[in-house]
C-alpha cells in the first residue's frame, strides 16, 4: 500500500469526522433508569426532545415489533455482497450534545465464491493516553495482514469468513439471543439524518445499560446506534457513508505497506 494512498485516506477521516449530524427520539420516563443512570440519559432525552420538534414523528406501525426490526437487519446484512461504508463515533456532552467524531471504521467487503472473502478495514481510534492509533486490516484468500501505527510490523495470518467485520457497529444477534440480558422495546417510526427509520430501545437495567437502535426502513440496516452506560459518557454510533454493488479496487490490498516488515504466522 502506498504511503501517498495512506495520506490521502488520512486526510479523509479528518474531513469526514467533522460532518455534523441530528438525532430524534420519543421522550423516556424516569423510572427507564436508576439514579446514577438519571444525568446522562436526561441529556440524551433534551437532544432528542428539541430535535422531534424539528424533524417530526412519523406513523407508528402497530403490527412491527423490536424483534422482528432485528431480525429484518440480520437478514439484510446478510444479503449484502460487495459494499462499503463509514461508521462514525462520538461522545455525548453533559448537555444533550453530539460531539465531534473521536474515531472511524471505514470498510470494503467483497464476498468470494473461491476461499474466504476479501475485506479492506482502517480504523482510527484513541487510546486511554488521549493518543491516536490507526489500524488498517485487509484479507484476501492467501492471507489477512494486520498492522497499527504503534507497532514495528504488520502481522500476517490465515485466511478466514470468521475475521470479516460485520456491517453495524456492534453484532444485533446478541440483542435477540436467548440469554440476552435486553429487554427490547418498539418506539415506532422517526426521519433522522434524512432516513424514515424504526426506533428500538434496548435495555439492561442490572448492567446499568440503555442503547437505542435506528433502522433505515428501506433497507432494514442499521443507521445509528447511542449508547448509555452507567457512570460513563454516551456514545453515538452513526453511519455516514454507505454503497452497495462497489467495484473491487486491487489497491486496497497492495499490502505489505511500505518500509514495513511482516511477521508471518500463517
Amino acid at each position: 500500500m502506498k504511503m501517498k494512498w495512506m495520506a490521502m485516506l488520512s486526510a479523509l477521516a479528518i474531513l469526514s469526522a467533522c460532518a455534523g449530524d441530528t438525532e430524534t427520539s420519543k421522550q423516556k420516563t424516569d423510572n427507564e433508569t436508576n439514579e446514577n443512570q438519571e444525568t446522562a440519559l436526561e441529556s440524551d432525552k433534551k437532544e432528542h426532545n428539541q430535535l422531534s420538534g424539528e424533524e417530526g414523528e412519523a406513523e407508528t406501525v402497530e403490527a412491527i415489533t423490536a424483534d422482528s426490526v432485528i431480525e429484518e437487519a440480520i437478514a439484510a446484512e446478510k444479503k449484502l455482497e460487495h459494499f462499503s461504508l463509514e461508521w462514525q463515533k462520538h461522545e455525548v456532552a453533559e448537555d444533550g450534545t453530539v460531539m465531534e467524531a473521536y474515531a472511524f471504521e471505514r470498510l470494503h467487503v467483497y464476498r468470494s465464491d473461491n476461499g474466504p472473502d476479501y475485506f479492506f478495514k482502517q480504523s482510527e481510534d484513541i487510546d486511554e493516553h488521549g493518543n491516536g492509533v490507526e489500524t488498517i486490516e485487509t484479507q484476501t484468500p492467501e492471507g489477512r495482514n494486520v498492522y497499527r501505527n504503534t507497532d514495528s510490523f504488520a502481522v500476517l495470518s490465515a485466511a478466514s469468513d470468521d475475521h470479516v467485520p460485520p456491517f453495524s457497529a456492534e453484532p444485533l444477534e446478541d440483542l435477540i439471543a436467548e440469554q440476552s440480558p435486553y429487554a427490547l422495546t418498539y418506539q415506532g417510526i422517526y426521519e433522522i439524518s434524512g432516513y424514515l427509520a424504526h426506533h428500538v430501545q434496548a435495555t439492561a437495567e442490572e448492567q446499568g445499560v440503555e442503547i437505542n437502535l435506528w433502522f433505515d426502513t428501506d433497507t432494514g440496516l442499521l443507521i445509528r446506534e447511542n449508547a448509555f452506560y452507567q457512570g460513563k459518557p454516551g456514545q453515538v454510533s452513526i453511519l455516514t457513508t454507505f454503497e452497495e454493488d462497489i467495484d473491487f479496487d486491487p489497491e486496497l490490498f497492495d499490502f505489505p505497506i511500505q518500509g514495513v516488515p511482516v511477521r508471518d504466522e500463517r
